[in-house]
């Protein structure tokens, strides 16, 4: 009876041990695997992120005077760094120390609308939707997604594609091989620069709005849309230009670029100047006629 006795109750605490280690190995592995932390921020406040983990980052407005930020699978706790102030936020998520495992991180970032953000990741996509303060993201080989009303926006990738849409001022982007696409924007200010990536430009451009878009070999295209701007000069050495088959593209009397005019420059008026060395540049819709070029 004894022996009996004794035998259950070593399986009984068995059975308790091997609950308590399943309850702390699930535990444990939450801790790991999920990321939740707070931190107030002052009202226009800036806050920097710089993600060294592959993945994707999210980024939205919410009406609360703090952010948010979580983050699952591969987001380690022990990788996070968040110091600063509430009118100067820090963040950095890098590999966990004598980790080897490199897991994607899904990062989800919250801020109040009138923020003013700074996004570094190396290969992480970003998409960024409803913040409308000042932004400056950057990454290697991720790809951008804008959604924002946002008066001043910088956007720089070396490999990755950018996809804007709402801008309402100034914008800057740069990119090597990376396409960019520009849509649903009312512009004061352009500036985009690529090597071989393609440009894709459909917005609207306030009064006095200037633009210039360079690109060593990649293709150009002009979207119009109802409001075209005051003037528009496109210029290629060796691609092809809209204008040349009407011929009245500028040919140059020595080797050098080669024009065309659309529209007139007045003090009103937006105007922009699209130049690829090599790619071609193309209009989707209608600027008329090209004007004459004046000699160079």
């Amino acid at each position: 009876m004894n022996t009996l006795r004794h035998t259950v109750l070593r399986a009984g605490l068995a059975g308790l041990l091997l609950a308590s280690c399943g309850v702390l190995a699930a535990h444990s592995a939450g801790s790991d695997d999920a990321v939740d932390e707070r931190q107030p921020l002052s009202a226009g406040g800036s806050v920097t992120i710089t993600d060294h983990l592959p993945g994707s980052v999210t980024v939205s407005a919410w009406n609360k005077p703090e952010v948010g930020v979580s983050g699952e699978a591969g987001c380690s706790q022990e990788g996070w760094q968040f110091d600063g102030t509430p009118a100067e936020l820090n963040l950095t998520v890098k590999l966990p120390t004598h980790s080897r495992n490199v897991a994607d991180c899904e990062l989800r970032v919250r801020l109040p609308a009138d923020a003013r953000l700074t996004l570094k990741t190396i290969s992480a996509d970003v998409s960024l939707s409803g913040a409308q303060g000042p932004l400056k993201l950057s990454t290697v080989s991720g790809d951008l997604t804008v959604q924002s009303q946002s008066q001043d926006v910088s956007l720089q990738t070396v490999s990755g594609d950018l996809h804007v849409a709402g801008v309402q001022g100034k914008l800057a982007a740069k990119s090597a091989s990376g396409n960019l696409s520009l849509s649903g924007a009312t512009l004061s200010e352009l500036k985009v620069e690529t090597v071989s990536g393609d440009i894709q430009l459909g917005s609207a451009y306030a009064p006095h709005a200037h633009g210039i878009v360079n690109s060593v070999s990649g293709t150009i295209t002009l979207h119009v849309q109802n409001d075209p701007p005051g003037s528009v000069q496109l210029k290629t050495f060796s691609g092809s230009l809209p204008c040349e088959t009407d011929g009245s593209a500028e040919r140059p009397r020595r080797p050098g670029f080669k024009t065309c005019e659309y529209g007139q420059a007045d003090v009103k008026g937006a105007s922009l100047v699209l130049t690829s060395q090599s790619g071609d540049l193309k209009i989707d819709g209608s600027l008329g006629a090209a004007a004459p070029s004046a000699p160079r």
